[in-house]
């Protein structure tokens, strides 16, 4: 029976050796997982700390603006403003030296609040304004505070007289000096029964600089953008001169405690937002995603370098114990091999084990065929070998020398006799 050699590719050695390997991905699976919490973590470490951070600058923000409107109320349940939105025509003396008291209450209105860079009144039927200190025209106001070249006189007098009930927006303005700027001026219509039909306005202006300490002194990451978007989806405020993205929309952000990812311009941004609890504002932080790949990048590069080395030394390792206990089923495999019974041959599939599992079946077979032979044979062999003894053809220094037993011949004793009867039949005759 013929014995065919194994095919290498079904080999014991690959098996071992890429089974040896296998064990090495359960350290790589688990490192992985590792890191993939680690980075979860560093994500929500982050989430939290600007969400946190951006309650801070909520609280503070709305704490000032809350001020400022407090101030306006104040300024509209003032008896004397109401006297002066409610003259028509000219002044009178009596009307004069309220409005001087007006003017008197402003300096007051405008240094009881730091977060205020100016104040005024605007009367509606009277066309003049008041601030702190002076009563002007309209038209001297606007010239001295508005008169950008950007609205005309009066596209600026329709806008003041439009109704306005407690709202913030930005707007062009000159400095003292005449230096333009944009300016957050709070704006709110009175009386208060019926702001529909204004008289006034009060025109509050914030100091955006004071605003904008209150952010940047928030400890924000440097690559991150904080800014204050309103209901009509314009910016008010930026910790960092930026256009509003096309993919952020005030009605779509809603009120996160984590960190959303939006694509902006093909780069993937983390976006967090919390409502103002006293204006229709949004307060919005922004930060480059790969920022949470930066704070990972150290356990990332020990990680890989971590699993390059468990590769290489894990693949040398196994390989080294796969020859190690290769060896003795090599050599089996060649000594069953060298026989001519069994050539190799290369084209079988069978691995090492199926081959001298095959080749050990083979042999006890033919062990047993052959002692079927010499069962038969030696029958012959004892038969033949008594009849030489009892016919005395066998000298007895041959005879002590000859084992009995391996004819299967046993004796009781050590002496005995041998007595021959030969019996013949006379009868017949």
């Amino acid at each position: 029976m013929k014995i065919k050699r194994p095919d290498r590719r079904r080999s014991v050695l690959s098996t071992w050796f890429f089974s040896y390997l296998s064990v090495l991905l359960v350290p790589i699976f688990i490192t992985g997982g590792v890191y993939s919490i680690y980075q979860n973590t560093i994500e929500e470490e982050i989430s939290r700390a600007n969400v946190s951070l951006l309650r801070q600058v909520q609280a503070v923000m709305d704490t000032r603006i809350s001020e400022i409107r407090d101030l306006a109320m104040q300024i509209a349940l003032n008896p004397r403003v109401k006297i002066a939105t409610n003259v028509k025509g000219h002044f009178s003396p009596e009307d004069q030296m309220n409005l001087y008291k007006v003017t008197q209450d402003f300096n007051t209105y405008k240094a009881s609040n730091r977060f205020i860079d100016d104040c005024f009144l605007y009367l509606n039927l009277t066309d003049s304004a008041i601030e702190a200190g002076s009563h002007m025209s309209g038209e001297m106001l606007y010239q001295f505070h508005f008169d950008m070249g950007v609205k005309e006189y009066g596209e600026w007098i329709d806008e003041m007289n439009k109704s306005y009930q407690g709202i913030i927006k930005s707007v062009a303005k000159k400095s003292i000096s005449g230096i333009p700027y944009n300016a957050l001026i709070y704006m709110q219509s009175i009386p208060l029964e019926d702001p529909q039909k204004p008289l006034g306005t009060i025109v509050i202006t914030i100091d955006e600089a004071r605003l904008m300490e209150i952010i940047r002194n928030v400890n924000w990451l440097e690559k991150g953008t904080v800014f204050i978007l309103d209901q009509n989806n314009q910016i008010l405020m930026s910790s960092k001169s930026i256009e509003l993205p096309k993919s952020i929309d005030y009605q779509a952000l809603e009120n996160e405690d984590f960190l959303e990812h939006i694509n902006i311009d093909g780069q993937e941004m983390s976006v967090a937002c919390i409502v103002s609890e006293v204006m229709p504002w949004k307060y919005v932080t922004m930060i480059p995603s790969k920022i949470f790949w930066e704070k990972a990048q150290a356990m990332r590069q020990l990680i890989c370098y971590g699993i390059f080395g468990c590769v290489v030394l894990g693949g040398i390792v196994a390989y080294g114990f796969t020859k190690l206990n290769y060896h003795p089923i090599n050599k089996l495999v060649k000594a069953f091999s060298y026989q001519k019974e069994y050539p190799y041959d290369k084209s079988n599939n069978e691995n090492e084990y199926e081959f001298i599992h095959k080749s050990i079946q083979s042999t006890l077979q033919e062990q047993d065929r052959m002692r079927g032979r010499i069962n038969q044979q030696s029958i012959v062999l004892r038969e033949n070998f008594l009849t030489h003894v009892l016919r005395g053809e066998l000298q007895d220094e041959f005879l002590n020398k000859t084992s009995f037993p391996s004819y299967d011949i046993w004796f009781d004793e050590e002496k005995f006799i041998v007595v021959l009867l030969y019996l013949n039949n006379y009868m017949d005759s």
